[in-house]
């Protein structure tokens, strides 16, 4: 039995189990036999081992026979030679002894040394359960057990066995707050596991224990961890519905301070967000902030005009060297610690909807790290803040060291949990538009891996979108994009991440598109989506989303001028290239521009050809802007451009050289099918100049492009026109 994360789901091969597991019915029979044929003694310890668990302490069972009137009473060395029978009869074996080694023979096993055993099979012990009477008489031997453990076990004891504790416990039909308090014990180590659906079994027994019109009363501290743990649990299982009911019932509670109920508070906003309710969550996250005494400016404008300087003084005093980092404390006050809890999630909520609020979320989280010392999240607080210098203020130099910092920093805390969402925002949003795209994929998959591992679903989901994202832009071989998309985006719908679908889904149809799936070519409609729906009914992330890569399939099977009629229609380039604050690598300006300039070399009419290159120099002066601050991804792409430019201007010695340097920088750097929209278009401009050989000669080249890129549609397209040149030359 495996876990593949890549499907997160459970394989197994039922042959491979049935030849691991399974036991004959001969040998089955015979050990039922051997147990009939034991003395009474034996065979009433057996049942008292039975109740206990599949696996069990020596020393338990002889401190629960000795409470218990179940057996006929006998002295140790006959209890210890009892468990050797059944052991040499293979209805016991051992599983530990923490005395000898593994050679030890089983009458060497000295029980008060701390010896384990565990049935030979779950078969035998349902056996031994069958000899007991009835359902009944079983229950209450279970509750009497547990009854003993609870009365004779220290703390330290109970809480190794705590799961095995509470569910003997709970077969009786005692009630009490004892009960109660046992099964929240029960309750948090199983959540602590991501054992939600245990969790859950724990809670309700424990709420059954205490309900009543006055158990808030009463019992409130039990109830209202009973009630959290609920609501964790039901949100992480999916089950939205029941999570908001425990939820609601705890903000009920008038006398529950702010503090006590920010536990159901953070399940509230992450259902909130999973829902892409963004508003909704965001509107409640701020009164709960307001509640812990962090405010913000309800104005749109007063936010908008206080976030630069905001920004800017928490740059200058709050960001610590790493030798200074390493010395800070870890933050301890509680209501801090829960308030950038609720500052990540401000500030995700934000992301989507309101700029300046995502920037002076992100600012308030780092000072108080400043303040307050370090938190498990302090690695991914610092990248969230790189982010913000690079993207929003243009401080590449900045983001680059506080990109390394938040790694040191998540180093540094050991938070597992939180490392997904550290490795998502550094090298999707900051590292892959100053590094080759192609070495971040690599960080994303571990991203996502841990993030699965550790239960942090979305963050780790959030890393295959990035790793879908660059694999496409960074012109990995279409069919393993495809493979990828049909990994990652299912798994997406199943954990019902809609957000994440969404975005990389338009990704997908294009993929398949290119790869002849579809039949289609620059309409996104297939077996992943229908443009037309989404454009109907989605928000507006997802619609800008098929927008940019409906751009981008306008720019691969040449229909240029319906990729800039779309960016046209759209408010310009500014529509398309801001989405999310740093979503992407800079690639996505590649299909625009070319789109934009050969648009206006292809137009006839001065107003249109006008307002073509306007959005196409705008276009280039960006990509400019972006590669002299080190946005190396994006040479190619602004050689490509500046040709265009030039090829548009008028200046065939230029714009040839700027033609052959796209191609060539495209092709050193992995983007296949850069290179060949390089070459193709240097083709389209050398038949202008009436160029025939080299421009069979580069129509080929990006014929070979496409093909070790994997796009047989595009491949056949040009095969044709190629052949159409050999015919006219």
């Amino acid at each position: 039995l495996k876990f593949q994360l890549g499907t997160f789901q459970w394989c197994w091969t039922i042959e491979e189990i049935l030849e691991h597991t399974s036991a004959s019915p001969n040998l089955l029979g015979l050990i039922h036999s051997r147990i009939l044929s034991m003395s009474a003694s034996t065979v009433e310890i057996l049942k008292v081992a039975a109740c206990l668990s599949h696996r069990f302490d020596g020393e338990t069972l002889w401190m629960v026979l000795q409470e218990l009137d179940v057996a006929p009473r006998c002295s140790h060395d006959d209890f210890e030679n009892l468990l050797r029978e059944c052991c040499e009869n293979s209805i016991l074996s051992v599983s530990n002894t923490n005395v000898r080694d593994s050679t030890s023979s089983t009458s060497s096993i000295d029980i008060h040394a701390g010896a384990s055993f565990r049935f030979s099979h779950s078969k035998v012990q349902e056996a031994v359960v069958a000899l007991i009477e009835n359902h009944e008489e079983f229950v209450s031997l279970q509750h009497e057990i547990g009854k003993v453990l609870l009365e004779n076990l220290s703390p330290e004891e109970q809480e190794t066995m705590i799961f095995v504790l509470a569910n003997l416990v709970n077969c009786g039909k005692e009630k009490g707050p004892d009960i109660a308090l046992l099964n929240l014990q029960a309750a948090t180590k199983a959540k602590d596991m991501a054992a939600f659906q245990s969790t859950l079994n724990f809670v309700e027994h424990g709420v059954k224990n205490i309900s009543g019109d006055k158990m808030w009363t009463t019992h409130f501290d039990i109830v209202l961890k009973l009630h959290t743990l609920g609501a964790v649990a039901h949100s992480s299982l999916g089950n939205d519905k029941r999570a908001i009911e425990y939820c609601e019932e705890v903000l009920e509670q008038k006398h529950a301070t702010p503090l006590q109920k920010c536990g159901v508070y953070n399940v509230q906003l992450d259902v909130l967000h999973c829902r892409q309710e963004h508003s909704l969550a965001l509107e409640k996250c701020l009164a709960y902030l307001k509640e812990l005494g962090c405010h913000f400016p309800s104005n749109k404008i007063v936010r908008k005009i206080q976030a630069a300087p905001y920004m800017s003084k928490t740059r200058k005093d709050y960001i610590p060297t790493i030798d200074q980092m390493e010395e800070m404390p870890h933050m301890s006050d509680a209501v801090t610690l829960q308030m950038v809890q609720l500052l990540e999630r401000a500030g995700s909520s934000a992301f989507a909807i309101d700029e300046d609020l995502y920037i002076m979320t992100r600012c308030k989280f780092v000072r108080c790290i400043g303040d307050k010392g370090l938190t498990p999240d302090t690695g991914g607080a610092f990248a969230s803040f790189a982010n913000v210098l690079m993207h929003k203020y243009g401080d590449f130099d900045t983001a680059k060291e506080l990109a390394e910092l938040s790694i040191v920093a998540q180093d540094l805390m050991h938070a597992d949990f939180y490392k997904a969402r550290t490795l998502m925002t550094v090298h999707f949003f900051v590292l892959s538009w100053i590094n080759p795209v192609q070495s971040r994929r690599k960080k994303l998959l571990e991203g996502y891996e841990v993030g699965m591992r550790v239960g942090n679903t979305f963050s780790g989901v959030n890393c295959s979108l990035g790793y879908v994202y660059l694999s496409f832009l960074g012109g990995t071989k279409l069919q393993m994009v495809h493979e990828d998309c049909c990994v990652y985006i299912t798994q997406m719908r199943r954990l019902k991440i809609d957000v994440c679908a969404e975005i990389v889904s338009p990704i997908w149809q294009l993929v398949e598109n290119l790869l002849g799936i579809s039949g289609s070519t620059i309409i996104l409609k297939g077996n992943v989506i229908d443009e037309d729906e989404i454009l109907k009914s989605a928000k507006p992330h997802t619609q800008r989303m098929v927008h940019r890569f409906k751009c981008y399939a306008c720019m691969l099977f040449g229909e240029y001028e319906a990729g800039a009629d779309l960016i046209l229609a759209h408010d310009g380039a500014e529509f398309l290239s801001k989405f999310f604050l740093g979503c992407g690598s800079g690639l996505e300006f590649f299909p625009m521009g070319v789109c934009m300039y050969a648009s206006a070399r292809l137009s006839k009419k001065s107003t249109k050809q006008k307002k073509y290159k306007r959005v196409a120099d705008q276009v280039r002066s960006q990509v400019q802007e972006l590669t002299k601050k080190g946005c190396m991804n994006l040479t190619s792409v602004l050689s490509l451009l500046d040709a265009e430019f030039y090829a548009l201007s008028g200046k065939p010695v230029l714009a040839k050289k700027s033609y052959n340097q796209a191609v060539v920088e495209a092709a050193r750097g992995g983007f296949q099918q850069n290179a060949a929209v390089a070459s193709e278009r240097y083709s389209g401009y050398l038949l202008e100049l009436k160029e025939y050989d080299e421009a069979s000669y580069r129509l080929n080249e990006a014929i070979k492009y496409y093909r070790e890129w994997g796009a047989p549609v595009l491949v056949s397209l040009l095969e044709k026109r190629e052949t159409a040149l050999s015919q006219h030359k």
